[in-house]
């Protein structure tokens, strides 16, 4: 108990010891007592000494193990720690990046001045845990076996319709192809930096990177457990990582990756003898600064700025897929190969600034696809991208200084200004602070991130050349956890194939039917009864309601979430009322139609199912949407990200529903991470983060594995489930007077329901089904209660009789 308020709960460690002291007093009270009462009835007796320990840290190495973290003396210019023996480390690094090149000569060391008088100790130290040492102990678990043995049982060998999970898409089932297994382990990897200390406006500052795997094995519900990933390594942050570096960094992960692809043999809860594991990583998940260090494609602002296509910065504008020239794995890896054997470096930035492609170790992976094994994160691309600009720049609510300003010189008619630099801005979603570290590299830096970032103003504009393809990671890029979750309405085939029929209003085909207004601005009337809806619709209460003052500058940034449930939920049902008359001038009937198509591919993107015709449908209603933007808004430049949404229709293909393999998980983990509490010396943040979230991953396991933690578990942990809970059966008579109320199931809802529940691993027979009465097994019964609500979590979910709140409002089209 004690052990969990310190771990988990965030009790320090001085209240812990108190509390540790206080049950010991308690117990020798209770004790005393007993023998005081058992004795005056002339029975002496002798109760044990408990050796309660006296510090929670002897008390959770008593019970639990402790999380298996390597620290290696590590240069913190270089990052470059694999020839650096604990007993040989030299005062200076040595490390070349060729044969012919000097060395890196950063200082290892550094002076560190204590009470006790000034010592030596090693100026960085990279902080990482050993994949091949958790993989035994992640099978060994009951919970993760059945999970793994159930998805291998249930696969479909055939390619769905429908995909409801990654693990139904083509590109995961291409990882391991016909040589499949329960063992054959994916795991995806995401990689993101964060601001240490939040987003601070005063104070200290630090920037770290988090590496974490997630088993795509898993069903959802497991999937992004903490207990069920695995983080890698946390970068020191002290140090900035850039993709003269990173290489450094990832060697010595990838070659682990290397020797897991072959497999290790190691007990499982099915086979304590030992079984085949094999570990297989892809895809790479990330916003666009890491995606950029982590594959070695070049950033939004190279010549070369698409990890898909071929496709120029000059190209960006081009809605015609079939002029972009998409990339293949085999072009990439052989524009990698001829990067790497290429030791000049001012050689190797050409060849970067032709093809847009570097090297990096990921290529060293056999059956890693370079293009289709990166995916475009829907979080910063559309929610933080695409639906951001749209509301702020497109409308002009809550637009930000510099884009304000650049719409003032255009109402008045004055000349604009480059729009490169104030697309640079928008895109780079970098804060003041990365400004100046993007200054500090100078001229190396050229690269920026497209993706908003919503925790601040970005009215500074960073430090960029036209020349070299570097990025750097030296801050924060992160972006607010999300707050809650929601479900996209669905669009109605019907309305979501019409063709936009503009010269049926007298729109003509190429014209500015904004005419003398060069921007829009949403008029104050509208903005009103946006914010009105806002406040006044009725929405569950677990999904967050965005703030009812959109667009002043009071309510702080908006998070991800924000902009999903605007263009989701509240925004369908307040923007046809504006602009949706029988009297309205044209420009007002595009403005619906471009919203019109924004709100389906919106809704294609966040379900959590998808199909070929869905991400058909998504890049029919993107190119027409982007169509529409060009006639409305004359001095929109188009941004890169705007081209990489491009190829969603194409990932959602490959990988299935995008919420799959979103960021989300990734910035819930950051986010605690955030929390723990640390010491606040940089020398040792990394150390403290990655250390308290193993021993919260082992005590939670414990609470769910150990038979005496279980009761414990269930009241410290509610949603810990004891996963050998023996099933309540029915007695014949209960089972008698529940299926007397029950209600009988309509043949549809039968079938329907009968294939929900063995797609999900429940095989049962059909009592409709003549062959099947004579086998033996478990049946779906045709009689069922009907449920008003149900409870998941803290979350309540109501049918539509029961809480209108819930229903879904359409929006047709005549």
């Amino acid at each position: 108990l004690v052990v969990w308020l310190h771990v988990k709960a965030g009790c320090s460690r001085a209240i812990s010891n108190a509390i540790l002291q206080a049950t010991a007093l308690l117990i020798d009270t209770v004790f005393t007592l007993l023998v005081a009462a058992l004795a005056s009835q002339g029975l002496k007796v002798k109760m044990p000494h408990l050796a309660i320990p006296r510090d929670v840290r002897t008390a959770y190495k008593r019970f639990f193990a402790e999380p298996k973290i390597t620290r290696k003396v590590c240069c913190p210019e270089c990052l470059n720690s694999s020839e650096y023996p604990v007993d040989e480390v030299p005062l200076t690094c040595t490390y070349r990046t060729s044969p012919k090149s000097r060395p890196c000569g950063a200082s290892l060391f550094r002076t560190v001045r204590t009470r006790k008088g000034d010592r030596t100790d090693s100026s960085c130290l990279l902080t990482t845990q050993s994949v091949s040492s958790w993989i035994p102990s992640f099978v060994k678990r009951k919970l993760i076996d059945d999970a793994l043995h159930e998805h291998f049982r249930n696969q479909r060998p055939d390619t769905p319709n429908e995909f409801h999970d990654v693990r139904e898409s083509p590109g995961y089932k291409s990882i391991y192809g016909d040589d499949d297994g329960p063992y054959n382990l994916v795991f995806g990897i995401y990689v993101d930096w964060f601001q240490v200390f939040k987003m601070k406006i005063g104070g200290k500052k630090a920037s770290s990177g988090v590496i974490a795997l997630y088993c795509l094995n898993l069903p959802p519900h497991l999937r992004y457990e903490p207990e069920n990933l695995f983080i890698v390594g946390i970068t020191p942050p002290t140090s900035k990582t850039n993709h003269r570096n990173i290489d450094n960094l990832l060697v010595p992960i990838i070659n682990e990756f290397i020797d897991l692809d072959a497999g290790i043999d190691t007990p499982t809860y099915r086979y304590p003898r030992g079984a085949r594991v094999r570990v297989r990583i892809a895809p790479v998940l990330a916003d666009t600064p890491a995606r950029v260090l982590m594959s070695g494609f070049s950033g939004p602002s190279a010549t070369r700025c698409c990890a898909f296509c071929n496709c120029t910065i000059h190209q960006k504008a081009e809605l015609d897929p079939d002029k972009w020239n998409l990339r293949t794995g085999g072009e990439v890896r052989t524009q990698a190969t001829k990067w790497k054997r290429e030791k000049r470096w001012n050689k190797r930035k050409i060849m970067t600034m032709e093809n847009g492609v570097r090297w990096t170790p990921f290529h060293s992976l056999d059956y890693f696809n370079p293009v289709k094994h990166v995916v475009l994160g829907y979080m910063h691309n559309w929610l933080e991208g695409v639906l951001e600009e749209h509301l702020r720049n497109f409308w002009g609510i809550g637009r930000d200084k510099a884009h304000e300003a650049r719409a003032k010189r255009a109402r008045e008619g004055r000349p604009l200004d480059d729009q490169s630099e104030i697309d640079d801005d928008s895109e780079a979603g970098q804060s003041a602070s990365e400004v100046e570290d993007l200054s500090e590299i100078g001229s190396q830096t050229g690269e920026q991130d497209d993706e908003p970032d919503m925790q601040h103003d970005r009215s500074a504009t960073p430090v960029a050349s036209q020349g070299d393809v570097d990025i750097t990671m030296g801050t924060g890029s992160s972006t607010p956890t999300l707050r809650s979750t929601s479900r996209a309405t669905n669009v109605p085939p019907s309305h979501a194939n019409t063709p936009i029929e503009d010269n049926a209003r007298g729109i003509q085909e190429g014209e500015n039917v904004a005419g003398r207004q060069m921007v829009y601005d949403m008029p104050t009337a509208h903005i009103d009864a946006i914010r009105q809806c806002i406040a006044q619709v009725t929405l569950p209460t677990w999904v967050g309601r965005p703030p009812a003052n959109l667009g002043e500058a009071d309510h702080g940034s908006l998070r991800a979430n924000d902009y999903l449930v605007l263009f989701s939920f509240i925004l369908p049902l307040v923007i046809p009322e504006l602009w949706y008359h029988s009297d309205s001038p044209p420009e007002d009937y595009l403005h619906l139609t471009c919203f019109e198509h924004l709100v389906v591919c919106t809704n294609v993107i966040i379900a959590f199912k998808t199909s070929e015709a869905d991400a058909d449908l998504y890049s029919r209603c993107y190119i027409e949407y982007r169509r529409t933007v060009k006639k409305l808004y004359p001095t929109w430049a188009p941004k890169p990200n705007h081209h990489f949404a491009m190829h969603n229709g194409d990932i959602l293909k490959y990988w299935g529903p995008l919420p799959s393999l979103s960021e989300f998980p990734g910035e819930r983990l950051i986010g605690i991470l955030q929390d723990v509490k640390t010491n606040g010396k940089l020398h040792d943040l990394d150390f403290t983060m990655l250390h308290q979230m193993g021993q919260r991953s082992i005590l939670k396991i414990a609470m769910q594995d150990d038979d005496i933690l279980q009761p414990l578990g269930r009241i410290l942990e509610p949603q810990i489930k004891s996963i050998d809970a023996p099933q309540e059966q029915m007695s014949g008579l209960e089972e008698a007077e529940y299926m007397e109320a029950a209600t009988p199931l309509e043949r549809l809802e039968y079938d329907d329901l009968l294939a929900y529940l063995r797609r999900t691993g429940k095989y049962l027979l059909s009592v409709y089904d003549p062959l099947a009465r004579t086998a033996n097994g478990s049946y779906l019964l045709p009689r069922v209660h009907r449920r008003t609500e149900v409870h998941i979590g803290d979350r309540t979910f109501s049918t539509r009789t029961s809480h209108l709140g819930n229903s879904a409002v359409y929006f047709i089209h005549p």
